[in-house]
């Protein structure tokens, strides 16, 4: 009995395996990171994924800019980007969020000016990394009031900080969500940006979206 229920599962995960990238994503979500990616990240599918960015990032809606992104960086890398200021609206009007996510190539696309920045080389702790990036964000942007600052989280298993701030960036007050995680050298970074009055509103979704990110 063992032995067949054994080929079964085998049987049922060639199927699976067989479905494409496709087979894993949660009802009612779409993957929109790269499928080559050592990561992997679904959005809710009324949220549009954001082509204008460089980087892996959806956002809620033409007229409400709340996005969503997720990076990864090698810790060995000597040069990183901060984006300033807001990025050109590609999408009919309605106001671009600022990508606050390093590293980021976007400024090539969007116009914004970039900030050659110091080494993360040497990091090896999701709290020796948010030392380094907030110093970084502050530098870019002005000071950051905290709400929750180097809590306990999981990310795809993995042990990991979280950090809740508000900012003023170009003159609007934005709050921020984000995530940190290392794993083998390598920092992954979700980051959750909306406006004040905004921000609530999508935590539901925000915290599925947490829920569902995979690191492989």
């Amino acid at each position: 009995m063992k032995k067949i229920s054994a080929l079964i599962f085998a049987l049922l995960f060639a199927v699976l395996c067989s479905c494409g990238k496709d087979a894993y994503v949660p009802v009612g979500y779409k993957m929109i990171s790269d499928k080559n990616a050592d990561f992997r990240m679904y959005v809710p599918n009324d949220w549009t994924e954001d082509l204008n960015t460089g980087i892996c990032s959806a956002y809620y809606s033409k007229d409400d800019k709340s996005n969503v992104s997720f990076t990864a960086l090698e810790l060995n890398e000597s040069i990183i980007q901060v984006i300033h200021g807001k990025s050109d609206d590609t999408t009919g009007g309605a106001e671009s969020t600022p990508d606050t996510a390093a590293p980021s190539s976007s400024s090539e696309q969007t116009g914004t000016s970039a900030e050659t920045l110091p080494s993360s080389e040497g990091i090896t702790t999701p709290e020796e990394y948010w030392d380094y990036y907030s110093a970084q964000f502050s530098a870019a942007f002005g000071s950051m009031t905290y709400e929750t600052k180097g809590e306990n989280t999981i990310v795809s298993s993995i042990k990991s900080r979280k950090y809740v701030y508000t900012a003023t960036v170009t003159g609007v007050e934005y709050k921020f969500l984000q995530t940190v995680t290392i794993k083998n050298g390598t920092v992954y970074i979700f980051t959750y940006t909306a406006k004040v009055g905004e921000y609530d509103s999508h935590l539901s979704d925000i915290d599925s979206i947490i829920g569902y990110l995979e690191i492989k």
